[in-house]
């Protein structure tokens, strides 16, 4: 039975077999069992937001921009690494943190705009 070596610079044995693991389809395994429970992460997420758009209120402008953009580069690296599952997967998540930076942004904007009829008296 051999063991499994972790390293940097040595590929994964699998322990009692001889098929070696290189470090990039482990790190493809692990973005494809990451892809998958981010979706489903990403349905509960949309199952709540159906139920009540209120749940959206307290998002972040900055933060859901930062979120979508971030998410938008893992798209970026799925796509050079070749892993199709994530890349698949992970659009998704990219149209959800879009929605709820636009929805962010024009909630707060509406705010600001009933904000500035009420202080600002209209002369006439």
């Amino acid at each position: 039975m051999a063991p499994i070596v972790l390293s940097w610079s040595k590929p994964l044995l699998a322990s009692g077999s001889s098929a070696k693991m290189d470090t990039l389809s482990l790190a493809n395994l692990v973005l494809d069992l990451a892809s998958i429970i981010n979706f489903v992460a990403l349905l509960l997420m949309l199952r709540a937001v159906v139920r009540n758009r209120n749940v959206l209120r307290g998002y972040s402008i900055a933060g859901s921009f930062l979120t979508f953009v971030s998410i938008l580069g893992f798209e970026v690296a799925y796509y050079l690494l070749g892993n199709i599952l994530g890349f698949a997967l992970g659009w998704a998540t990219v149209a959800f943190w879009f929605t709820a930076f636009v929805y962010s942004l024009r909630k707060r904007l509406k705010e600001d705009t009933e904000r500035k009829e009420v202080v600002e008296p209209t002369t006439g």
